[in-house]
């Protein structure tokens, strides 16, 4: 069989798009919504003569009002935001799945934008939205290195037919190749989701 043949096509988001990327739980009524606008990013195809893998990635946003309420100081104002959102496909989706997921993604991304926001009135957000943010992260962590211990220790609990040696190596090098991903992974998406007030432009008060 003649070797896969790897192409990696990518196309940029729109300035638009970018000045608007950085998602941001909760949210309230919409009163008036734009029609969410996709960009590919990226897309890795895979090409043999028995075997075709294509993967997309689609990158939405879209701007809507939604009111703010404050539960600190009870402060109520209307806010247009950006809502930003991703979705992806594979040769197994239907074509325009990819930018389905996106736009559903983008609507998403409207509550979550505004529940993240800082109240216009306190200055403050509200209580517990950067700790339920956060602790998104922290459990993937926590459940990841879970799993790379266990692993690791498989070898060990399950008296596996491998020299003492081997079986040390498995538990550090799990555990160590797990960190190492999340380490670098885990940071990339904090700063893309984090909250951004740029996103959040608030209107006169009613």
């Amino acid at each position: 069989m003649p070797p896969l043949l790897r192409t990696v096509s990518s196309a940029r988001a729109s300035g638009a798009l970018r000045e608007q990327l950085g998602p941001s739980t909760g949210g309230a009524s919409a009163n008036r919504s734009s029609p969410p606008q996709a960009n590919v990013l990226a897309g890795v195809r895979l090409r043999g003569d028995d075997a075709c893998v294509k993967v997309t990635t689609v990158a939405a946003s879209t701007t809507a009002v939604r009111t703010f309420r404050c539960r600190r100081c009870g402060h109520e104002q209307d806010a247009e935001v950006v809502g930003l959102g991703e979705g992806v496909q594979s040769f197994l989706n239907a074509s325009g799945t990819a930018e389905r997921r996106a736009a559903e993604d983008a609507q998403r991304g409207l509550d979550r934008t505004i529940a993240r926001a800082r109240c216009p009135s306190c200055k403050l957000r509200n209580p517990g939205v950067m700790a339920g943010f956060a602790g998104v992260f922290v459990a993937i962590a926590a459940g990841t290195m879970l799993v790379a211990i266990v692993l690791g220790f498989y070898p060990t609990w399950s008296e596996m037919n491998m020299s003492e040696h081997d079986k040390a190596i498995c538990r550090w090098l799990m555990p160590a190749i797990f960190g190492g991903v999340l380490a670098i992974v885990l940071p990339i998406e904090l700063l893309k989701r984090w909250p951004r007030d740029a996103y959040v432009r608030w209107l006169p008060p009613r």
